[in-house]
């Protein structure tokens, strides 16, 4: 038997169909190992990582393992990314796989062909790739284990920090504040119909240096009142048009929020796709199709008689930080333009991913862009108008094609008469709010994460309460404004630290940069940013000492309990250490429950307290007498009861039954005899009826 081991259980009966009953196909759940959750689990200074099984794993490996013991060959089949090579490390490293003989395969796509050359040629693993995950891991794990805790404690709300989510928000807020900053101020401009075909005025011989816009409105309506115009300068000229590239991870997210899939939803959808075999792999950055699928799409192109060029499309990465290892997202079979049995939302998805790659090695566009511009007859106002012909539709006979702007056939010197000019009165514009699709954008330009991540990352945000969503803009809270506010000037929080640590990753992967060094980097401005901003004073290596290890400087509250409960209770203080949290805290433990008890109750919790005793005939015992916090459980435990036990008055008997007549419902058990049931049951109806007044 020989064991195929996969990350999603999704894959395996596809892929079991495909290799036949020589092979087992199992999953490893993705990790089956990773950081302990409560410490660093990260060794000061060399930056080794200590792995742990997760609960997850446990079982995942136990299972693997039995297989792996039985099995003749062992087929890490995990995905493309470093992601999938570190799990594939992880697996062998577990299942005490030699590296040298690990049997590492590779596919794109869940397709026959795919999976038998990937079986047919196994590689080994990667371990330059396996470094750069780790470098990724170590990085985000320093960020938010070193500056959190602190921040928290500083700020006494708990905050969470991360290397790319800090960015990203950092992003969504400064876009906010400046929308919010905003003053619209009013500029002008002027058009003229000159019957066929409009022209604007062009004031920029009247700007003030910087500006770029005209704000004098009585100037504009100069340029409005215009009677006729020379026609100065005609300009034609041809343009192509190329289609746009077959999606990356950011495309595909992108043009998905545009049709109201969010990005989770649409990686998660992709999985489904990828899964189900009909599209090749969804994390990629690269814009790249494999020559085979080029000609595939040409073929089928030429049998649906839409125009492609003599040579095929080829197109580079314009985004930074691209990693480029794989194809582009295509489908696995052109011919299938729609697929089924998958979700509606994944039906959709494919359709643009369709659509996209079919359209990327379709013939450009050929375009006439025109150009008229014209001069009053005193010769002080300039105006223009442009018109676009589409000659050629190239590949827009597939992707659909805007309108044509047509101009009249003019020549330099042609006198027109102005049909009419009008003033346009406009204001500037705010900066726009962020969006799913333009905050991915601006991440992309500045080579700041990974677009696989990106949808995880802006969950995360939105979850801690970070941000919200009104009318797809993407909106800081209150929580998430304090949280910016209390990381300025963190050097880790600069756009260009953070892209410059993805570089580094790069190199860490393509073996041009040391894993250690790699690290290194991130932590001396991590510890320059907690020294400086958060006045940490203890070692560095501090931070990678267990949590239940750990100690820190007390808080000014916690140095204020203590001496409040010391003078209260008359303890002294000389086995307490006043410069250690770990000892004030095992003091405040050891006796805030005497202090609390120590506190006497106020005549009239007494009073209330004797009265519910008395009503249910119970002894309140001296100890709880004496006690405020005592007394003041035993009402809360007792009130209910003698609720229940009160009868309600003739009123409220009244009321309960108007309001059950009028609602056409029963009135509960022990209603007309019990005080609280009778209270909860007009409480919930009176509540109701204001909600139907409201909404009515």
């Amino acid at each position: 038997m020989n064991l195929f081991i996969v990350e999603s259980p999704g894959k395996i009966k596809k892929i079991e169909s495909i290799l036949g009953s020589d092979f087992k196909v199992a999953a490893s759940l993705g990790h089956i190992r990773d950081l302990p959750v409560n410490e660093m689990g990260m060794v000061y200074d060399s930056w080794k990582l200590n792995y742990v099984l997760t609960d997850k794993g446990k079982k995942t490996y136990s299972n693997l393992k039995k297989l792996a013991d039985r099995a003749d060959k062992i087929y890490l089949a995990t995905d493309l990314d470093r992601e999938g090579e570190a799990i594939a490390w992880h697996l062998a490293v577990m299942l005490k796989i030699p590296l040298d003989k690990a049997l590492r395969v590779k596919f794109n796509a869940i397709t026959p062909d795919a999976i038998r050359k990937a079986v047919a040629s196994p590689g080994k693993i990667d371990l330059n790739l396996v470094k750069a995950q780790e470098s990724r891991r170590a990085l985000d794990r320093l960020v938010g284990y070193m500056v959190s805790p602190l921040l928290t404690r500083k700020m006494q709300l708990k905050l969470s920090a991360g290397r790319v989510q800090s960015a990203m928000l950092r992003l969504i807020v400064d876009r906010w504040q400046e929308n919010q900053e905003f003053v619209p101020k009013p500029y002008f401009g002027a058009e003229l119909d000159l019957g066929q075909f409009r022209a604007q005025w062009c004031p920029e011989s009247f700007l003030v240096s910087g500006e770029k816009v005209n704000f004098d409105r009585a100037l504009a309506k100069e340029a409005a009142e215009v009677d006729r115009v020379l026609v100065v300068e005609v300009k034609s000229k041809l343009r192509k048009k190329m289609p746009e590239t077959a999606f990356t991870t950011s495309g595909m997210q992108k043009a998905a929020t545009k049709i109201g899939i969010s990005m989770e939803e649409a990686m998660k959808v992709a999985q489904e796709l990828y899964e189900k075999a009909f599209i090749t792999y969804h994390r990629t950055d690269s814009v790249v199709l494999a020559p085979e699928s080029i000609e595939q799409i040409r073929s089928f192109a030429t049998s649906k008689s839409w125009p492609i060029p003599d040579k095929p499309n080829l197109f580079k990465s314009k985004v930074a930080n691209a990693q480029e290892a794989h194809e582009a997202i295509r489908p696995t079979d052109f011919s299938v333009e729609s697929v089924s049995g998958v979700s509606s939302v994944a039906s959709e998805l494919y359709g643009l991913i369709y659509k996209q790659a079919i359209g990327s090695q379709l013939a450009p566009a050929l375009l006439r862009d025109t150009s008229i511009r014209f001069q009053s007859e005193c010769g002080r106002f300039e105006f223009e108008a442009k018109g676009m012909v589409v000659v050629e539709p190239g590949f827009m006979v597939f992707s659909g094609q805007s309108a044509d702007a047509l101009l009249p056939e003019l020549s330099e010197g042609n006198l027109l008469e102005v049909v009419e000019g009008r003033v346009l009165d406009k204001k500037t514009k705010a900066p726009s709010l962020y969006t799913e699709a333009s905050i991915l954008s601006k991440l992309e330009k500045l080579g700041i994460g990974r677009p696989a991540t990106w949808a995880a990352i802006m969950t995360n945000i939105r979850r801690r309460g970070y941000i919200a969503t009104v009318k797809k803009s993407l909106l800081p809270t209150e929580v998430g404004l304090t949280l910016r506010q209390s990381l300025e000037g963190f050097g880790f929080m600069e756009y260009a630290f953070t892209a410059n640590s993805e570089d580094d990753m790069d190199l860490v992967s393509n073996g041009k940069m040391d894993y250690q060094a790699c690290v290194d980097k991130v932590f001396q401005q991590v510890f320059s940013d907690v020294r400086d901003r958060l006045g940490y004073e203890g070692e560095p290596n501090t931070f990678f000492i267990p949590a239940d290890q750990r100690d820190y400087a007390p808080t000014v509250k916690q140095v204020d309990a203590v001496k409040r409960i010391s003078d209260k209770l008359g303890i002294g203080l000389d086995s307490v250490d006043m410069t250690s949290a770990r000892s004030i805290s095992a003091f405040l433990k050891q006796h805030y429950d005497a202090y609390q008890a120590s506190f006497v109750p106020t005549d009239k919790q007494v009073e209330y307290a004797e009265k519910l005793s008395a009503e249910l005939g119970v002894e309140i015992p001296s100890e709880v007498l004496s006690s405020s916090v005592k007394l003041s459980d035993f009402i809360k435990k007792n009130k209910a009861k003698v609720l229940k036990l009160r009868q309600p008055s003739e009123k409220q008997k009244e009321l309960a039954i108007k309001l059950a007549d009028t609602k056409g419902v029963s009135l509960p058990k022990d209603c007309l005899e019990s005080l609280s049931v009778c209270k909860k049951f007009i409480s919930k109806h009176l509540k109701n009826q204001k909600k139907f007044k409201k909404t009515g």
